[in-house]
């Protein structure tokens, strides 16, 4: 964990490097199984297709606000 408040005022002392990849997982789900409880990792791009669909289907005209 990293402050926020450090990273923003461009302080933050971590050394290691970040890569910008979005086939690594950013947040994790869970999702009910018949053995209970299953972490599921969701990268980013998961979570861009999972709202484009949503998008898409409400039929949001070019230009609303």
């Amino acid at each position: 964990m990293a402050s926020l408040d450090l990273a923003l005022a461009g302080e933050s002392g971590t050394a290691r490097a970040i890569t910008q990849d979005g086939r690594r997982a950013a947040v994790i789900s869970f999702d009910v199984t018949a053995d209970g409880f299953r972490a599921v990792p969701r990268t980013h791009l998961n979570l861009i297709a999972g709202g484009l669909a949503l998008f898409l289907e409400g039929g949001v005209p070019q230009g609303a606000r």
